[in-house]
């Protein structure tokens, strides 16, 4: 059983379109996808984006930080 929705490098996810991990999180998704859940998604995805922008191409450089996102028990 996969533990996550999504997941790949840091560095990756940052130069995927919001819309590609957004279908790939509802993809995998085995529950209803809700409005509450999708919109909490899309924001976590931009928020993230946002912070963790640091880590492309400068200091600090973790290349083996990967990131995983899966649905919350709302």
């Amino acid at each position: 059983m996969k533990r996550a929705y999504y997941g790949e490098p840091v560095s990756n996810f940052l130069r995927r379109d919001e819309n590609f991990i957004l279908g790939e999180l509802a993809k995998n998704n085995q529950f209803a996808l809700e409005d509450l859940q999708r919109n909490t998604w899309i924001e976590e995805i931009r928020i993230l984006k946002r912070k963790l922008s640091v880590f492309e191409g400068g200091y600090p450089r973790i290349p083996w930080l990967h990131l995983w996102l899966s649905h919350n028990n709302i």
